[in-house]
């Protein structure tokens, strides 16, 4: 992220197609966690453009693993995905014919981050990222209250026993 991040992490995964529905959802659960208002939308864009740049790596990468990293900037208003790989060939863009199954993977990218994302040669491989903007986060009070929320449902209700005599 090229500013200061409100939250961010990143995780390792093995580089296999299996990797992408893993990236996927811990994206989202990161998300969530972090009390993140996602609309449905921007949920989808979240789950895309992860799909399309772990999918990207998992192709090209002869590595064993994928590193994904996620990060909302300070004022909450974008979210950047990134996937390094170990293979040094910077991804391009390319038309790909109408029979093709793949080969579409950066163009959706380049739609769906409005054309906010690129690639970082690194000293082993490569960082290819995406920004996507979130939608209006709640106030502070209201997003605390969505977290209590999803803290409550996440833990198991205690069995009540009422003691009458």
């Amino acid at each position: 992220m090229s500013g200061p991040a409100t939250h961010g992490t990143r995780w390792f995964l093995p580089s296999t197609p299996a990797a992408v529905g893993i990236a996927r959802d811990r994206a989202i659960a990161s998300l969530r966690l972090w009390g993140i208002y996602l609309d449905s939308d921007c949920e989808d864009s979240v789950r895309l453009l992860v799909s399309e740049l772990v999918t990207n790596a998992v192709l090209h990468d002869p590595g064993p693993l994928v590193t994904v990293g996620l990060y909302v900037g300070v004022n909450e208003q974008t979210v950047m995905v990134e996937v390094l790989d170990v293979n040094r060939d910077q991804p391009a863009a390319r038309r790909a014919s109408e029979q093709a199954e793949g080969g579409r993977g950066l163009f959706l990218v380049d739609a769906l981050t409005s054309g906010r994302w690129g690639t970082t040669p690194m000293a082993k491989g490569k960082r290819v990222w995406g920004a996507l903007p979130l939608p209006d986060q709640p106030r502070a009070a209201r997003r605390r209250q969505l977290l209590d929320s999803l803290i409550r449902a996440a833990r198991p209700n205690p069995y009540r026993i009422n003691a009458t005599t």
